[in-house]
């Protein structure tokens, strides 16, 4: 790679900073675009902020034909809008359900090579857009589920639950000056 092509990268502006992607070009008509687009109102508002719930935490082994469930606590009022899978096997079955409500956000499991990269490439972890943003409403818990149909261990998969969360106002409690 020549120096102009490393620098002409490097330069290149940030077409996404909500979700920091450099790589989305905006082409009416397409998939990515437009559901960005639904995120433009949260965006632009200035009242929410992007915030990142990784599931696990720590990464852990999926034994054969078993599911790992985690319940995963998200402010209330937040909206998840998009999921970055690590080391997710094609095989491994996926599935987010709204806790208070029990509707899943995708009509039904969703398998691994639908959701990410495998094996891992770092800086290639694409990002599965939900088709539009869900709201989180109270009690604010989302549950995930992975299951592995192997019969043997599966990778240490993770899931990173984007959201938009409401940031908080802090109100002044000062007495304004009086002009007379």
């Amino acid at each position: 790679m020549s120096q102009e092509t490393l620098r002409r990268e490097v330069e290149r502006p940030v077409v996404d900073g909500f979700c920091l992607d450099l790589t989305t070009l905006f082409v009416p008509g397409r998939f990515i675009p437009a559901v960005l687009g639904q995120l433009e109102a949260l965006r632009k508002s200035g009242l929410y902020r992007a915030r990142w719930y990784g599931v696990p935490e720590e990464p852990a082994f999926i034994g054969a034909y078993d599911t790992f469930e985690e319940q995963v606590r998200i402010v209330s009022g937040s909206y998840l809008w998009g999921i970055v899978a690590t080391q997710v096997p094609p095989t491994l079955l996926v599935r987010i359900v709204e806790g208070s409500t029990g509707i899943p956000f995708m009509s039904d499991w969703v398998t691994g090579n639908n959701l990410g990269v495998f094996p891992p490439v770092p800086l290639n972890s694409a990002i599965t857009l939900l088709s539009q943003p869900r709201l989180i409403v109270d009690p604010g818990y989302v549950n995930v589920e992975m299951s592995n149909t192997l019969p043997i261990d599966s990778a240490q998969p993770q899931l990173v639950l984007l959201c938009a969360e409401p940031c908080v106002v802090i109100e002044e409690n000062l007495e304004r000056p009086r002009y007379v």
